[in-house]
């Protein structure tokens, strides 16, 4: 966001983080019901050191918004190449999982605007930085299992591996 739009939006992280990842299209009541799934998220978290919690506040240890942060910096490093270690690429695919699980508990028509406003896009790009390979190559790298039963993006990587990626076949 510029920051003429900025000017002209007003801040709204007194209801929700992520005014930098959200749609403008989202408004307040939207804003609100992702704020209501980071609340329960921090209720259910266990206890954290006092230091900790002094640092989050009230926030959740990761929010929605961050975890779609997590999500659009895996995309654009896919895309630029940055050759991210096998474990990290990993963990930025379970910031993707974890926004899919709690859009399934947003309203369908909220689901459907951060589908198509924000996620389907970052999405496309992902897919084309990519190469499905059915999981393939995470799989010998970080030993994911069944990747059958996963969702698609764990069945997917980098066109190029990079030194990082060890246990490549030649």
């Amino acid at each position: 966001m510029d920051s003429l739009q900025a000017a002209q939006r007003p801040f709204r992280r007194s209801i929700c983080d992520g005014d930098d990842v959200w749609p403008a299209s989202l408004t307040d009541d939207d804003l609100r019901a992702i704020a209501a799934i980071d609340a329960a998220v921090r209720a259910s978290e266990p206890h954290q050191l006092p230091e900790i919690r002094k640092i989050l506040g009230d926030a959740p240890a990761l929010s929605v918004a961050e975890r779609v942060r997590c999500w659009k910096r895996l995309v654009e490093d896919t895309e630029t190449g940055v050759n991210l270690h096998p474990g990290e690429y990993m963990t930025e695919l379970g910031c993707r999982e974890y926004v899919a699980d709690r859009l399934a508990q947003l309203p369908d028509t909220l689901r459907e605007k951060l589908m198509s406003d924000l996620l389907d896009p970052l999405d496309a790009r992902f897919k084309l930085a990519t190469v499905d390979d059915g999981g393939d190559a995470l799989n010998r790298e970080v030993k994911l299992g069944d990747v059958q039963d996963l969702t698609w993006w764990w069945r997917r990587r980098p066109i190029s591996f990079g030194p990082l990626w060890k246990r490549q076949p030649d």
